[in-house]
């Protein structure tokens, strides 16, 4: 049995179907411009209008008690502000500032605020002209007010920091003076003198100080021994001889190589001549010095006995 033949289709309407599409289009941008204008009139509303002057005074009411002039003077609550490279930055500034003896306070806080901010709009400076390939001028804009901020906030810190420092009273320079005395005398007290561990005398040691001095053992007994780790290192450098150490020290070499093995270190490699030889020239210059001094007593002597 044979099919019976379709009736033909209608053509295609190609302007009808464009129409159509401009039309959903055109409804789309409308509802997406509006979504945009409702939620832009929203932010506005709750974040950038203008508050009123009842809310500032609220608001620094508020702000008042929940930041006192202590918390304010600290600057650890700008670390929540930054992070990453920044927030190193402003570490490392703040240790600066430290070091520059600039005065904990709100004006210091700023100072480390604008000078870490600055930072952070230079690095998305650059990140935006590498993007897209020109200069951000809103941002570089901030960076060149932020700098005349800086300079004049650095300018009141130093004046600030040389005004305390100026300001020193004279009770207060009368106690430096008086505390480096003290100090003066604690460090140098006993410096030709000490008490002996054994029987808890005071000895006094010839006009040599204490850095000239090793305290070791003597058959059991504690006991002082002429010793300088300079001057020996000089001698084993071969700047000075041994004869030389010995004579400065007032002892002799052999008690110097005595002291040298107490203190458990290698003695020089020295012959018996050359050893010899070494006791010589001290020999000459003790006797020298002893003479020189032999001639003074005897000198002061004649005075009191003419008196």
């Amino acid at each position: 049995m044979a099919q019976k033949p379709k009736p033909p289709s209608e053509p295609i309407d190609i302007q009808k179907l464009v129409k159509a599409r401009e039309e959903e289009e055109r409804r789309e941008r409308e509802e997406k411009d509006h979504r945009r204008e409702k939620d832009a009139t929203y932010k506005k509303s709750q974040v950038f209008s203008d508050p009123s002057m009842e809310e500032r005074e609220t608001f620094a009411v508020d702000l008042n008690k929940k930041y006192t002039d202590k918390k304010f003077a600290d600057e650890s609550y700008l670390f929540s502000l930054f992070d990453g490279t920044c927030l190193e930055y402003l570490k490392k500034t703040s240790k600066d500032c430290e070091k520059k003896k600039y005065q904990k306070s709100p004006l210091l806080n700023e100072y480390l605020f604008l000078t870490t901010l600055n930072h952070k709009l230079h690095i998305a400076a650059v990140e935006f002209e590498k993007k897209f390939g020109q200069h951000d001028r809103e941002a570089l804009d901030m960076i060149i007010k932020n700098a005349d901020k800086i300079k004049a906030i650095e300018s009141e810190l130093v004046a600030l920091r040389d005004k305390k420092e100026g300001e020193k009273s004279v009770y207060a320079m009368h106690r430096d003076v008086i505390d480096e005395g003290k100090k003066f005398i604690k460090d140098n007290v006993g410096l030709f003198s000490f008490k002996c561990d054994s029987c808890q005398t005071i000895v006094q040691i010839d006009g040599l100080p204490h850095w000239a001095l090793y305290k070791g053992e003597l058959q059991g007994s504690p006991y002082y021994f002429a010793w300088s780790k300079e001057l020996w290192l000089l001698v084993q450098k071969g700047v000075i001889p041994i004869h030389i150490m010995a004579f400065i020290l007032h002892t002799s070499i052999e008690g110097l190589k005595f002291t040298c093995q107490a203190r458990g270190e290698e003695w020089l490699k020295l012959s018996e001549a050359e050893f010899v030889a070494e006791e010589k020239k001290f020999k000459v210059l003790w006797d020298e010095i002893t003479e020189i001094e032999r001639e003074k007593q005897q000198g002061r002597i004649r005075k009191l006995g003419l008196e």
